[in-house]
């Protein structure tokens, strides 16, 4: 079945009201049985917020259980902190309520404000010390516009330790917007330190954004640093959206105006609740074999079942041409549809597997990628001329090599996530399937004597 997702889920509110405050708990649960679940995309089941005198002061992230979940950057709760009526310090939480350092590496967002009362400047602590984040920048500073825009942030500025224009992760030091009448972006560019475009994200400098009458976003142009619209790094200028009985069609065309690919051999995306088809140059669904089996656990499971008991049977040539088609097969899976993008690593040891129970994308991928090296683990066991123990070691190391030249190349082509959480689950399912060859062989073993 396809994971969970916000998008795919009902929200269900309750409100308790208690002595000067209000409790409200929102949670996802699934339309087929109303029981609540971990939405796969935000990591929580259930979000409470206690609101005092009409203020948000603490926002609790719940997993199914109703036990506390911690999210992907690194916390469990936030707490607000207002004077005269100012949400001036944010506060994350960990699970007991302590001070939880983000993944950016702080733990308090202290906000101060214009005379408007509008959020001015944030600057980022850490145990009380003022920290950079790790995207590169101390502190954010937000202008406001004049007349319609007054309310509205038309340039935001990312600043160093002294005060200085520095450039963020995404390359740029500073962004300029214009609105619609609806109030939404129409117009956003990027800026570097010297005041020059910058080039950020897959080949841009800024886009431009059209809506429909209900605020949905039609069409969007990338512009180069002449402020041209232009091709990005995958190939098109213009991406615009198709809003049907079936679900929002998304369709991509170059500077011409001509339809071309978005960097998985596909023209386009069909997204509808059950989840997400991809499309061809007559913007029809196409059939793939990676999106059936990376979203459908179920699939996964039986296919890996017969693929693994294929490898204990087969032997001599066909088990050797079977390990060279798997390692093709392993190969297309974790390369052949990647998009690329901005070289990436997640080096911290076991990141997703503490966040195996709370967060159902997360486990999906863990699964996928220990399910994915089982049949091949099973069919090159048999190949050590050694002790059964040194094969399923030796295995183990082919597996572990063979996943780390794959994160490498991911990350030399900028196709993927370079993390050694892939690599543990790589070399897990090897491991698994190495032990389920050496199982079956000595149960064989001892029924024929």
């Amino acid at each position: 079945m396809p994971s969970n997702t916000a998008a795919s889920l009902k929200t269900v509110t309750s409100e308790q009201e208690e002595e000067n405050q209000k409790i409200t708990l929102t949670s996802y649960v699934r339309p087929s049985d109303g029981r609540v679940t971990v939405a796969a995309d935000r990591g929580y089941a259930s979000v409470r917020k206690t609101i005092r005198d009409g203020r948000n002061v603490l926002e609790e992230y719940l997993d199914a259980r109703g036990e506390p979940a911690v999210l992907r950057a690194g916390y469990s709760m936030i707490r607000r902190e207002y004077t005269d009526g100012l949400n001036t310090e944010i506060l994350y939480l960990g699970p007991e309520g302590n001070p939880a350092v983000t993944s950016s590496g702080y733990d308090t967002i202290r906000r101060s404000y214009t005379e408007a009362r509008l959020a001015d400047t944030d600057t980022y602590w850490r145990s009380g010390v003022q920290v950079g984040r790790t995207e590169g920048y101390w502190s954010v500073h937000r202008i406001y516009g004049t007349g319609k825009d007054q309310k509205r942030v038309v340039r935001q500025e990312y600043r160093g330790k002294s005060g200085e224009l520095v450039r963020n992760a995404s390359g740029y030091a500073c962004f300029e917007r214009k609105y619609h009448e609806n109030g939404k972006v129409a117009e956003e560019k990027y800026y570097d330190p010297q005041g020059e475009p910058a080039v950020i994200g897959i080949g841009y400098c800024g886009y431009q954004r059209d809506y429909d009458e209900k605020g949905r976003t039609i069409e969007t142009r990338y512009l180069d640093a002449e402020w041209q619209i232009a091709d990005t790094d995958r190939g098109y200028a213009v991406i615009r959206n198709e809003y049907t009985e079936r679900g929002t069609k998304t369709l991509y065309f170059d500077q011409t105006g001509r339809p071309v690919t978005a960097g998985k051999s596909q023209y386009g995306m069909l997204t509808t609740e059950g989840g997400t088809a991809y499309l061809n140059e007559a913007g029809e669904v196409i059939f793939r074999l990676d999106q059936l089996l990376l979203s459908n656990q179920g699939i996964v499971i039986i296919l890996g079942a017969l693929v693994t008991l294929l490898a204990v049977f087969l032997e001599g040539r066909a088990r050797t041409a079977f390990l060279i088609l798997y390692a093709l097969f392993i190969l297309y899976m974790t390369m052949a549809y990647r998009e690329t993008g901005d070289s990436r690593s997640r080096l911290e040891l076991f990141w997703s597997y503490r966040q195996y129970w709370t967060n159902g994308e997360l486990r999906l991928e863990i699964l996928n990628n220990i399910f994915l090296f089982i049949p091949f683990g099973t069919a090159l066991q048999p190949l050590w001329r050694c002790s059964p123990g040194r094969a399923i070691l030796r295995t183990g190391l082919v597996c572990l090599l063979f996943s780390v030249g794959i994160e490498t190349v991911q990350l030399a082509a900028r196709i993927g996530l370079f993390e050694f959480d892939d690599m543990v689950s790589n070399t897990l399912g090897g491991l698994i399937g190495a032990l389920l060859c050496y199982v079956w062989k000595t149960e064989k073993k001892q029924k024929i004597y």
